[in-house]
This record gives structure tokens, sequence and C-alpha cells, in this order.
């Protein structure tokens, strides 16, 4: 049976061995995280956010479309150029382009 050795850092805290392994605490933690961010949104207002953009060349032609959906939580800047947001999984989303972009925002 090979013992596990642990590695204590700099302020104290013990690390695995191991990389990529999560211990148990850790595991709880982002369990809890996941409950909560479950929680809260039932009481949130539920968007989606459709973004389109086009491409063109020189003679007016579309090259290529991009299409995106986003389940969005809250908008904190929406301009044709520019879009800031947070999705329900809580990171923070921001779109910046030179043209400006198609979108459609629906409540679910």
């Amino acid at each position: 049976m090979e013992v596990k050795k642990k590695v204590v850092s700099f302020l104290g805290k013990v690390k695995p061995a191991i990389k990529k392994t999560k211990t148990f605490l850790e595991r709880v933690n982002d369990a809890i995280r996941r409950l909560i961010i479950l929680l809260l949104s039932l009481f949130e207002k539920h968007q989606q956010l459709r973004v389109r953009y086009n491409q063109y060349d020189v003679e007016g032609n579309i090259i290529d479309n991009m299409v995106r959906v986003f389940e969005v939580r809250k908008i904190y800047k929406c301009t044709p150029k520019h879009m800031k947001f947070k999705v329900m999984s809580g990171k923070m989303v921001e779109l910046k382009t030179t043209s400006p972009m198609d979108y459609i925002l629906e409540d679910l």
C-alpha cells in the first residue's frame, strides 16, 4: 500500500501531492455553490440572448454568419457594438465588435 504525501504551502494550507485530485471538502464546496446558484436562479428573471454577427465582403455579400445563444441572468450593458452580461452559471461574458451585432432578447 502506497502512502500519499501531502505538501504544505506557505500559508499553511494542505495540498494533495497529486495534482488534479480534489479533496472531499472541495467537492462539498462545489456542490454547495452549485446548489446556491440553482436556488437563486429560481427567483431570477430568465432571458435568452441570441447574438448574430455577420461578416461582409467588399461587394456587400455575407461571408460568415455567427450565431451564439446565451441564458442570461443579468445584463449590465447592451449596445449594438458592446454587450456585457452574466450567464446563469455565474460567469461574466463581454462581447465587443467593431461593426454592429444583431441581437434578440427573449423572456423565458
